[in-house]
């Protein structure tokens, strides 16, 4: 037997369920995203170059930040990231290390510590700074 309804009560009953049900769903969702595993690479194996400087795998760099942030910058900057990308790395996220930089070519540099030296962020601002101006 078929029951005629209403199209308003079918509407009401509809919202009514997915108001009821809806965050549920939602938060089942939610779940399921946040413990799902994601998979982690290390990707500071894959790239070896001779650059006839200290680093071979360009990720030299990640000791001028700080420590939380290094994954987030490897991804972001890459391996052999410029000067000027360097440069471009919000403040918050920079360390007060003392080091050398050694141009290698095309505006990279690799990074040493070292703390008889001057910060190496002042030295990437003057570097950068006289690129601007040029």
């Amino acid at each position: 037997m078929l029951v005629n309804t209403d199209p308003g009560a079918f509407a009401g009953l509809m919202l009514l369920t997915s108001i009821l049900i809806g965050p549920f769903i939602l938060g089942f969702l939610y779940l399921v995203y946040r413990l799902w595993p994601t998979p982690v690479t290390d990707d500071t194996q894959s790239l070896q170059l001779d650059t006839r400087v200290g680093c071979p795998n360009g990720i030299c760099y990640l000791a001028m930040f700080e420590k939380r942030y290094q994954p987030l910058l490897l991804r972001q900057l890459g391996h052999f990231p410029t000067i000027i990308a360097l440069a471009s790395v919000a403040k918050s996220y920079r360390r007060k290390v003392k080091g050398t930089l050694t141009f290698i070519e095309d505006g990279v540099a690799h990074f040493e510590k070292n703390k008889k030296e001057r910060l190496a962020w002042e030295v990437v601002d003057q570097v950068v700074g006289r690129l601007d101006w040029i």
